[in-house]
C-alpha cells in the first residue's frame, strides 16, 4: 500500500482524554529513524520517544510497518502524555533489513524480544495489531516481568496455520517443492508477496489457540465486527484461554480489520490511556521516576546508528 494511502488521516483530535486536547499527528517522521545493529541478524529500523513508565511498544501487523496510522497515532498520544514509546519494523518489512522470504513467526518473535530487551526499560504496555497481537501474546509468555498490560487489535493468533490449511493442495505442493511461493497481496506496492516454505514450518510450533496461555497482566482485546480477515471469535477464544482475570473484549460494530478510522484510533488510545493508570503484573504500577531513553540504553553497547541513507 502506498505511503499516502496509509496516512490519509493527517491529524486527529482526542478531546475526551484529559490533557490531550491537542491535535495528534499521524504523518510519518523519517528523520527520527535509527537502527538496532544485531550482528548476525538483520538490523531493525525503529523510532523511540523518551518518557516515563509504563512505556508503550507497538507491534505492527503482517506486511505492515511502523509508519502506519495506528503506530503514529499512538506516538502522538505518548508524546502528549509524556510516556516512553517505541515503534519498529520487523526484519524483511518496512525500513528494516532482511528478506521476508527468510522470515517466520520465530524470527519476528526474536525481533520483538530484541526491541523489548535492548531498547526499553521498566514496565511496558504492548499494543499488537493483527499478527502483532499474536507476537504480543508470545512475548508476554516469555517476559512476564516486563509487562504492565497488553492491548490486542484484531489479534491474528495462528493465522499462518489457517493460511496453510486454506491453501489448495496444488499450492501446498508447489510451495513445498520450490521452497517459496508468490501470492497476490493488497498490502504491497507490487501486488504480490513471496513467502518461503519456512514461513509455514517455522511458524506452526508457535500456534497457541486451543492451549492455556499463562499470562496474568491486564489484557484488552479490541476487534471489529466487520473484520473480513480475522473473525472476532478469535479474540473471544483468546479471552477464554488466558490465565489473566482482568481481561476485556471490546467489539466495535463498524470496525474492520485495519481499525484505523478516527473513531477506531480514539478507542485504542482511550484503552491505552486507562491502562496507564492501572497496576500491571505483580502490582508494579507506574514508575514515574524511571525515565526511558532508548538511545541511552543502547549507546552503552555501541549498537545504535543514527539516521542514514536507509531512511528512504
Amino acid at each position: 500500500m502506498a505511503l499516502a494511502a496509509r496516512n490519509k488521516i493527517s491529524f486527529l483530535r482526542f478531546s475526551r482524554l484529559p490533557g490531550l486536547s491537542r491535535s495528534l499527528s499521524t504523518s510519518p517522521d523519517l528523520a527520527g529513524v535509527q537502527y538496532l545493529v544485531r550482528g548476525h541478524d538483520p538490523d531493525l529500523a525503529y523510532c523511540s520517544t523518551p518518557g516515563r513508565s509504563p512505556g508503550v511498544i507497538f507491534f505492527p501487523g503482517f506486511l505492515s510497518s511502523m509508519d502506519g496510522t495506528k503506530a503514529l497515532a499512538l506516538e502522538g498520544y505518548c508524546r502528549a502524555a509524556g510516556l516512553a514509546y517505541t515503534r519498529f519494523d520487523y526484519r524483511g518489512m518496512g525500513l528494516s533489513q532482511g528478506s521476508i522470504e527468510n522470515c517466520s513467526i520465530n524470527t519476528w518473535k526474536q525481533d520483538c524480544l530484541d526491541v523489548l530487551d535492548r531498547l526499553t526499560t521498566g514496565k511496558q504496555i504492548i499494543v499488537g495489531s493483527s499478527m502483532g497481537g499474536w507476537l504480543m501474546l508470545l512475548i508476554a509468555m516469555n517476559r512476564p516481568e516486563r509487562l504492565h498490560a497488553l492491548v490486542g487489535i484484531a489479534t491474528a493468533a495462528d493465522f499462518v496455520k489457517k493460511h496453510w490449511e486454506q491453501a489448495p493442495i496444488i499450492v501446498q505442493n508447489q510451495w513445498r517443492e520450490k521452497g517459496v511461493y508468490t501470492f497476490p497481496s493488497d498490502y504491497t506496492d507490487t501486488g504480490t508477496v513471496s513467502l518461503g516454505y519456512g514461513w509455514i514450518q517455522d511458524s506452526l510450533p508457535y500456534c497457541i489457540l486451543g492451549t492455556r496461555m499463562p499470562i496474568s497482566c491486564p489484557v484488552r482485546l479490541i476487534h471489529g465486527l466487520r473484520d473480513q480477515d480475522v473473525p472476532y471469535q478469535t479474540s473471544a477464544q483468546i479471552l477464554e484461554e488466558l490465565d489473566a482475570k482482568d481481561v476485556d473484549l471490546i467489539l466495535r460494530k463498524s470496525g474492520d480489520h485495519r481499525m484505523s478510522e478516527p473513531e477506531d484510533l480514539e478507542l485504542i488510545i482511550d484503552t491505552v490511556d486507562k491502562l496507564v493508570n492501572t497496576l500491571g503484573e505483580g502490582g508494579g504500577g507506574r514508575e514515574p521516576d524511571n525515565v526511558q531513553g532508548a538511545q541511552s540504553v543502547e549507546e552503552e553497547r555501541g549498537a545504535i546508528t543514527g539516521p542514514d541513507s536507509r531512511q528512504g
